[in-house]
């Protein structure tokens, strides 16, 4: 006889499921003592709440919360090893296993408390905004399971359409590229994802896809992360501008542009200048008035503030402004360089004085206008203005010609053409006043200048009415002068004077024509007049003739043309006027020695001196 012991259930302390899963339950087993041949076993197991599972020819209650296995003692054990429970809410759970044998043996019953866990959940951001080209973490990434996860893994896949994913941990794998897994433990798998990064190449839109399941069988809901990817952050700026020295100017066209703004994304603009004073006004500016200038805040903020930037510069000559940009999400722009050329102040060159003839459209020579820099673009207005005298000018941009006050508006070339036939006109003689003032376009202001003017009366030419000479005899005629009020200095005159009949002489450098009836001198005020004092006429026939005297001077004025009477008279000797032939013949008739003809100069052509010498000899002298 052999006696067997009664049946003994085995079952596990503990399992845990899926929810909605068909989990295997491991654990669950039959065990007899003695000679189980022949011998059949029936196993019952009762679920609370989940749905029992199981397969072999002597199962029957499958797919209920009421199972039950009848067989051999191998066939019962390889059925319960079979065993599934599929619950259908997540919570606690209980199996309960009874068995018995065809001996009458009835096993203790015993019970399996059941962990039902939800499935797992993927826990990700709706969307995520980067820039491009920047390695951006992607926040709130995490898998989450309700239940109990000791000792269960987990496998997260991240998919990117166009970036690349990268996490770091020992479960990882695929880093680098667009598809990302993470495999691990619960607490593993959540460190991992708190690596997740992301890099996109191109701005516009793109997807990442994350799926997750569990080592018991659940799956995740699939979940999608929206990615914005931002354009880098460009500065838009001019290539060069220019500034007048010492005038705070706008910067104008300086302005942010990027793809894909999204709301509470916020900019940095840093500006330096190496020598002049940035400013700007608005919420977000730092540094306003120095050589290096910050403007942060919102897109639209940034941008309006850029509309307000200025820049002084404190002395003349080449600058630099340097722009460089972030976002607030790591975008950087590449930097923006203006070349900035300062212009010095414009100065206007003119003379210290000006001569002027009373009545005569006189030239203002040397009056232009400068400016160091570029002024290419520029506008410059020059305004001058007379206290008596009335000014004129030609050209496009003048304003105001024939009156005391003129102005000349344009670029600087067409300023200075215009400066060039810049002409005044006194009314009366004395002193004048010219003030040229400019000023140009960027602001810049030029000192202004003053040019006295000195009005000089028109030449006037002073002689004798009358001169009286003898016929033949070179006579100086006296009291012939110039004479003009005001300042003469550098002044140049021309005198003329025509003679009827008489030969005109006079010495000097500026003289021309001395020895005709027409004699020119030319010269300075006093050459002139030092000239005219060596004034000679020499008329050959008696009777009356003219001198007519003309004057002018650089100026452009002329003088009242004067006259001179002259009077011719005949040569001096005896009252009757005795023929040097028959004087001589007298004489030599009378006195055989040598003797002197004439006590006083005798009045003889050459050939009459010939003739007489020749009747005469060599015993008499002729003086």
């Amino acid at each position: 006889v052999t006696i067997n012991g009664p049946p003994v259930a085995v079952s596990p302390f503990r399992a845990i499921i899926s929810k909605g899963v068909g989990s295997s339950i491991a654990g669950f087993s039959l065990a007899e003592a003695g000679n189980v041949a022949g011998e059949t076993f029936t196993v019952q197991l009762t679920d609370k709440l989940g749905l029992l599972a199981a397969t072999g020819a002597g199962v029957n209650g499958s797919g209920t919360n009421s199972l039950a296995i009848t067989g051999s003692f191998a066939q019962v054990n390889a059925a319960l090893a079979t065993l599934t429970e599929t619950a259908s809410s997540t919570g606690s759970d209980t199996i309960t296993l009874s068995a018995s044998d065809s001996l009458g043996g009835v096993a203790r019953s015993v019970s399996t408390g059941v962990i039902v866990n939800g499935p797992p959940a993927i826990i990700a951001p709706y969307r995520s905004i980067i820039s491009q080209g920047v390695t951006a973490a992607i926040k709130g990434l995490a898998i989450h399971e309700s239940g109990d996860v000791v000792g269960e893994t987990f496998t997260l896949s991240l998919t990117d359409a166009s970036g690349l994913l990268v996490a770091s941990g020992a479960g990882v794998s695929g880093s680098g590229t667009g598809n990302l897994t993470i495999t691990g433990t619960y607490a593993q798998v959540n460190a991992d994802l708190k690596t997740v990064t992301d890099t996109e190449v191109a701005a516009g839109s793109d997807t990442i896809t994350l799926t997750a399941s569990d080592s018991l069988g659940g799956i995740a809901a699939t979940s999608t992360i929206a990615v914005t990817v931002d354009g880098l952050p460009v500065v838009a700026a001019p290539t060069n501008v220019v500034l007048a020295q010492g005038v705070s100017a706008a910067i104008s066209g300086v302005a942010l542009h990027q793809s894909g703004i999204v709301v509470g994304e916020t900019f940095t603009i840093k500006l330096s200048d190496a020598s002049g004073l940035l400013s700007a006004s608005g919420a977000g500016v730092s540094g306003s008035g120095t050589t290096s200038l910050t403007i942060s805040g919102s897109y639209a903020q940034v941008v309006a503030d850029l509309k307000t930037l200025t820049d002084k510069g404190p002395t003349a000559g080449s600058d630099t402004i340097t722009i460089s940009t972030s976002d607030s999400l790591g975008g950087v722009g590449a930097p923006v360089f203006i070349a900035v050329t300062i212009n010095g102040a414009p100065v206007v060159s003119a003379p210290f004085r000006a001569l002027t003839s009373q009545g005569i459209a006189d030239a203002i020579t040397g009056v232009s206008l400068n400016e160091s820099g570029s002024t290419t673009g520029d506008i410059f207005t020059v305004k001058l203005a007379d206290t008596l005298g009335l000014l004129a000018a030609t050209g496009a941009g003048v304003s105001g010609s024939g009156t005391t006050s003129l102005t000349i508006t344009g670029s600087y070339a067409q300023v200075n053409v215009a400066l060039a036939t810049l002409a005044d006109t006194e009314s009366t003689t004395g002193s004048d006043i010219i003030t040229v003032s400019a000023s140009d376009s960027l602001g810049g202001v030029a000192r202004p200048v003053s040019i006295g003017v000195t009005v000089n009366g028109p030449p006037t030419i002073a002689a004798p009415l009358k001169a009286s000479l003898t016929r033949g005899v070179p006579t100086t005629i006296g009291g012939v002068a110039l004479r003009e009020s005001g300042n003469v200095v550098g002044e140049t005159f021309t005198l003329t004077l025509s003679d009827t009949s008489g030969l005109l002489g006079a010495t000097g450098a500026g003289v021309a024509g001395s020895g005709t009836t027409s004699l020119t001198i030319s010269g300075s005020y006093a050459q002139v007049n030092a000239d005219l004092k060596t004034l000679t006429d020499t008329t050959s026939a008696a009777g009356s003739d003219v001198i007519t005297l003309t004057a002018s001077d650089s100026l452009g004025a002329k003088a009242a043309p004067v006259s001179i009477a002259v009077t011719v008279t005949g040569a001096p000797g005896g009252a009757a006027n005795i023929s040097l032939f028959a004087q001589a013949a007298a004489f030599a008739g009378a006195q055989a020695g040598v003797g002197a003809i004439g006590a006083s100069p005798l009045q003889t052509s050459g050939s009459e001196r010939a003739a007489l010498a020749a009747t005469l000899g060599a015993r008499t002298h002729l003086s």
